[in-house]
């Protein structure tokens, strides 16, 4: 939803184009963000980056310049970033040291199941528009924050 959003603002990049674009940049900061991550805590960068992508899908529904869409490529990839710096330490300091393994495998087990279900109501649904997709966006957020927010787990070293 987010890339072909921007699409229609900047016609001359293609959707794919600018989901590369946003990749690039989140590859280019995960290592600066991560020490941000070790700073602020995996909650608060998880909580953050997913806050941040919120506000880059809303901005999409605009009509912006493409100084604009530039800008939030870069702010959208760097979000991205650092929720995927902190994905597998969250997953991680979920489960007990023994069950790594499991943790992350639930962890990427339920980004395929969403993933699955998504594609599923994209295709019966046909297109989803901006607002619907910022709605859904905005809900998943709520639905994240609310889970990591009340997940307890023992404080060990991101690290």
């Amino acid at each position: 939803v987010f890339p072909q959003s921007f699409q229609t603002q900047f016609p001359t990049v293609s959707a794919e184009w600018l989901a590369a674009g946003i990749l690039l940049v989140s590859v280019l900061v995960a290592i600066p963000i991560s020490s941000v991550t070790i700073k602020i805590g995996v909650k608060q960068s998880m909580l953050a980056g997913l806050s941040a992508i919120a506000v880059c899908v809303g901005f999409a529904l605009f009509k912006l310049s493409s100084m604009w869409v530039v800008g939030l490529v870069i702010i959208a990839g760097t979000a991205f970033g650092m929720v995927f710096s902190s994905q597998i330490s969250f997953a991680l300091r979920m489960m007990p040291p023994g069950r790594a393994g499991l943790g992350t495998g639930l962890y990427f087990g339920g980004i395929g199941a969403a993933t699955a279900i998504l594609s599923y109501l994209l295709q019966q649904w046909g297109h989803l528009g901006g607002t619907a997709g910022f709605g859904l966006t905005v809900g998943a957020l709520c639905l994240a924050s609310l889970n990591i927010l009340t997940l307890k787990y023992p404080q060990r070293p991101v690290a």
